[in-house]
């Protein structure tokens, strides 16, 4: 076993293990080809955490981890991803190599700019180019479902390689935040489109009612796993594609975190004014008002964002503990939770989504149409859609105290 793949293996008893074990390494010059154990850095990576949505690091462990392991070994995962990439280039089959390598790019960003940065500008944003690519197979099949609406999902559907999608437009979440260059290569080479055809696939087969090829669509890669459950698949891929496009959408600004400080000012909410405006200690960087624009356009997709957020708003009650079929709440969930995640994984993102349109003039239509639904899931049980849901209210305006005023107009 070489060094590469001990370190990453189980043997390797902690970080301690692999500091020392680098320590004898010094004198052995790593060679260029040699592969890593991809899955046993994924699992170093983890370092015990297996929430479902990781939007943070947990421990100091963790994070001393990233550092050393991303730090060493960054440049060889990228390396494998596009060796991958020409190999399909060439015709030959995408390997799952080329997931897991996004899935460890993914996890080397995690709060860490400085790797954002070196994956984004690695040759100019050619890793951002294959990660976009990922999403092509799975867009593709949602162009030609709609392209012949009533006959069904077409053969190309059926092999949509749903656990890749999901993995790029995970990545593409965390890496467009707070990333000028990132942010922007995605918006200009084809994200926003792919990802949006992603989710408004999901809501061609829900309203085909074609459960059976659903549960269908996966990769002959994928179809060896035999844990594999190929609905919640799709449902994941919609759920990060509607991850992404959120951050897409943001704008962010020159603060510690990247996050601006938006505030409202009721006394010149419409007609006056448009009520929303930037603290002045957080000027603006990155302006995602364009990317928002070009999502707001997609009129199904607006259709789809508002059904999925009534829908998710609609188990919210008496009952709120738990759906009525018992669905994983999305923020406590773990890996090991997908056979038991229903289409309600999807809706803390499409609100994320609705939250950042609402920024912006030009695109707040589509949250302002769902302002009850939005409303209603505040008093989710799930701190991601609850949030979400407030922050997309607080920047329309909305006070708590007349939030359900107009609710006889609106049918959740």
């Amino acid at each position: 076993m070489t060094w590469v793949n001990w370190v990453y293996s189980k043997e390797a008893d902690g970080f301690n293990n692999v500091d020392s074990f680098r320590g004898d390494t010094k004198q052995q010059p790593q060679e260029a080809d040699q592969d890593i154990d991809l899955d046993g850095m994924i699992e170093f990576l983890r370092a015990g955490d297996y929430r479902f949505v990781r939007f943070n690091i947990e421990s100091e462990e963790a994070e001393n981890r990233q550092h050393e392991a991303c730090s060493r070994d960054i440049q060889r995962v990228m390396d494998i991803l596009m060796r991958q990439g020409q190999e399909e280039a060439g015709g030959h089959r995408s390997s799952d190599d080329k997931v897991k390598a996004v899935r460890i790019l993914t996890m080397c960003s995690l709060q860490n700019p400085y790797f954002r940065d070196r994956i984004g500008t690695y040759e100019k944003g050619k890793v951002l180019g294959q990660i976009i690519s990922m999403l092509d197979s799975m867009s593709n099949s949602s162009t030609s479902s709609q392209n012949r609406r009533g006959g069904g999902a077409t053969e190309d559907i059926l092999v949509a390689p749903a656990a890749g999608a999901a993995t790029a437009a995970e990545a593409i979440w965390i890496l467009s935040f707070n990333n000028k260059f990132n942010h922007g290569y995605f918006v200009e080479n084809g994200a926003i489109e792919k990802l949006s055809s992603i989710i408004k696939l999901l809501s061609f087969l829900v309203q085909q009612h074609d459960t059976q090829n659903i549960s269908r669509m996966t990769s002959t890669a994928e179809s060896n796993n035999s844990n594999s459950n190929n609905k919640e698949r799709i449902l994941l891929a919609a759920m990060w594609s509607a991850a992404a496009l959120q951050n897409l959408a943001a704008s962010y600004c020159a603060t510690d975190t990247g996050h601006c400080w938006w505030l409202y000012d009721h006394d010149a909410r419409p007609p006056k004014g448009g009520g929303l405006y930037l603290h002045p200690q957080s000027p603006l960087s990155i302006d995602g008002s364009m990317a928002a624009g070009r999502i707001s356009q997609d009129e199904d997709l607006m259709i789809w964002l508002k059904d999925q957020v009534c829908k998710g708003s609609r188990s919210i009650g008496s009952n709120s503990s738990s759906s009525a079929a018992g669905d994983v709440i999305t923020s406590l969930a773990t890996i090991h939770d997908e056979r038991q995640l229903s289409s309600k994984i999807t809706t803390w993102s499409m609100a994320g989504l609705l939250k950042n349109l609402a920024l912006y003039h030009s695109s707040k239509k589509a949250p302002m149409d769902a302002v009850n639904c939005l409303c209603v899931l505040t008093a989710s049980q799930d701190w991601l859609e609850a949030s979400k849901a407030s922050d997309a209210l607080y920047r329309l305006g909305r006070d708590p105290e007349d939030c359900f005023q107009s609710s006889h107009d609106q049918d959740l």
